[in-house]
């Protein structure tokens, strides 16, 4: 759930205005570096003095940290309400709710709940819960495993040319086909490692990503061309 406690609001506001930058808050307290400084405007505007880094304003500050004392009008679907949590638990569900698109969970929770939720109050309230459509990744995860593969590869490719072998090198390269279609975005979590809801690729070649070189042997007797090493 992405609501912030008084706690972790009094957190942002202490940190921001003692030095702490946006992403080193992000990281320390795990929310978004938006929803942080969003907070931080909110609270300023709320206490009357202009959104800047003033440690004189903390005491000032931290007595407008309840959202419940705004005024005007409120939320039909606020943080923390059935019809936002089912919004975000539907919508992460699993990889087939994940893959559909927004409108379509609105229309499911909208039944599940017997509320009629229009698209952009449920496209807002899904924002504020801190869920995106993004492109998930189809390529190797660049994790220690895998760069240690790409350390090895290099340290192989430079005695490679020691001996004499000519290289071409491609750094990423995609190879397209033409049944390659635009992947649909996911809806993932603010601040999620994309590769935890990366899709396998389709049984159909349509796009493949590589890391590699073409070598060619030189001077290198019984060794021709190639290969493509990936």
């Amino acid at each position: 759930m992405s609501q912030l406690d008084i706690p972790n609001r009094a957190a942002i506001i202490t940190l921001y205005l003692t030095g702490s930058g946006w992403t080193q808050i992000s990281t320390m307290l795990a929310v978004s570096p938006t929803g942080a400084q969003t907070l931080f405007k909110r609270v300023c505007a709320r206490a009357g003095v202009p959104p800047h880094r003033d440690p004189h304003q903390l005491s000032l500050l931290l007595k407008h940290l309840d959202d419940s004392l705004r005024s005007g009008r409120p939320e039909r679907f606020p943080e923390g309400s059935a019809v936002a949590n089912a919004l975000r638990e539907t919508a992460l569900r699993d990889e087939a709710h994940q893959d559909q698109p927004h409108k379509r969970t609105i229309e499911e929770v909208e039944a599940a709940e017997g509320v009629r939720i229009p698209y952009s109050t449920g496209y807002k309230v899904l924002k504020t819960e801190e869920v995106v459509k993004r492109s998930a990744p189809r390529k190797i995860k660049l994790d220690l495993e895998n760069k240690d593969f790409r350390n090895h590869f290099s340290q192989w490719s430079l005695r490679k040319l020691d001996e004499g072998c000519i290289f071409v090198f491609s750094d990423e390269m995609s190879v397209e086909t033409n049944h390659y279609q635009k992947q649909a975005p996911v809806s993932m979590p603010v601040g999620a490692d994309p590769f935890e809801y990366s899709r396998p690729p389709p049984n159909t070649f349509k796009l493949v990503m590589v890391w590699g070189a073409v070598c060619k042997g030189h001077n290198m007797e019984g060794i021709g061309p190639g290969p493509f090493h990936i």
